[in-house]
């Protein structure tokens, strides 16, 4: 099999007749579902709030520390409270 051949197959929906989503889609989603998540995490109470932001800027604080990691940097993680690295 040839190098295009490999790489035309692989980047074919696994599902036939059905095409991935696209990114602004896959944002949109997301977006949608962590505002509601957002508003029934402020109605609920102030503890879920809490919890709910804390786990966002966790996750933002991961990515942010992946992405100097691939531009060959070496963040303090154990600083800002990564305790895998």
């Amino acid at each position: 099999m040839s190098e295009t051949a490999a790489t035309t197959a692989s980047s074919e929906p696994t599902v036939p007749g059905k095409k991935p989503m696209s990114n602004l889609a896959q944002r949109i989603l997301f977006g949608v579902i962590g505002a509601a998540m957002l508003l029934i995490c402020v109605w609920y109470s102030v503890w879920s709030f809490a919890a709910f932001f804390g786990l966002v800027q966790m996750r933002m604080l991961w990515e942010f520390y992946r992405m100097m990691r691939v531009a060959g940097y070496k963040p303090a993680a154990l600083l800002g409270g990564e305790l895998v690295s």
